[in-house]
Formats: structure tokens, sequence, C-alpha cells
């Protein structure tokens, strides 16, 4: 009877345990998601404010300083979003980094980086959706980098950014 009694409190501090450790999983990937949707609702924010500047017409200065903060912010989005989508963790990766050596080179002020990274296949449209958004980006910051924009860069321009505004709607 002693061992029955012993071995049933064994097992219910056994469930207990597990009980714990999923809360805390379901907690972790919960508090993960919110990063993900933070991160997310603040570049689709810098994104309107490129987007509100390439429809002003505002200088070219302008910008450039506003694609610079939204490609910078990426980085951190693409890490976030590497739990949202963990089938394109590989691409995230690959564009955290693409952004991450983006900033150093413009620190020591080198030669510019290829403009165009390599990224994998995706295999999911999510990933498709993730990777336009550094592609459009850094499209817009080409354009940014010419010596004069006409009115046509300004066009072509804004349709890179609303399309990152509709891949955004989409990445929600």
């Amino acid at each position: 009877m002693k061992h029955l009694l012993m071995s049933l409190c064994i097992i219910y501090l056994l469930s207990a345990c597990k009980d714990q450790q999923e809360q805390q999983s379901t907690a972790t990937q919960q508090s993960q998601e919110a990063i993900a949707q933070q991160s997310l609702t603040a570049y689709e924010g810098l994104a309107w404010k490129v987007l509100t500047s390439l429809q002003a017409e505002s200088d070219q200065l302008m910008v450039k300083e506003a694609i610079d903060s939204l490609i910078h912010s990426s980085e951190s989005l693409f890490l976030a979003m590497k739990t949202q989508l963990p089938e394109c963790e590989a691409s995230l990766l690959v564009m955290a980094d693409y952004v991450s050596k983006m900033k150093a080179t413009k620190a020591v002020q080198s030669a510019p980086m290829e403009l165009t990274p390599t990224l994998p296949d995706f295999t999911e449209p999510r990933c498709y959706h993730a990777q336009q958004l550094l592609l459009n980006s850094l499209a817009v910051f080409a354009i940014a980098e010419q010596a004069a924009m006409t009115e046509q860069d300004y066009h072509q321009a804004k349709l890179k950014m609303i399309d990152s505004i509709a891949r955004i709607k989409q990445l929600n």
C-alpha cells in the first residue's frame, strides 16, 4: 500500500511539472509572437512614412533617411519573425544578416554592397512576402541613391512601397 501511495505521489508531481513546462512554453511562444507582431507594426509605420515622403515628392535626402530607417529596422523584424514563420527561417536569417552587413558597411564607408542579396528558394508564399519586404526596400534605396530623382523615379518607388505595405498585410 505504501508503494502504491508513493507511486501516485510521484506521478502527481511529474504531471504537475509537465503542466508547468507546457504553460511556460506556451507563454514564451505567445511572447515571441507578440514581439514579431510589434516589429511588423513598427515596420509598417516606417513603410508608410517612406510612402508619404515619396507621395509628397520630398527632398531626396528625406527619402534616403526614411528608407534607411526602414531597412535598418528590418533586421530585428526578420529575426522576430522566425517564430511566426518557421518555414522561412533560412530566408529570414539571410536577410537579417544582409541588413546587418549593410549597416556595418555603411558605418565604415567602404565600397557599397550589392543591392540584391542572394536569397534561398522559398517554399511558402509567406516566405516570398517576407523576402519582398527587403527587396522592395532595397529597390527604393537604389532609386534614392541616384544623383537626382525624376518624377518617374518617385512613381516607381511609390509602387514598391505600396507593394511592401500590401505584403505586410499578407504576413499579419
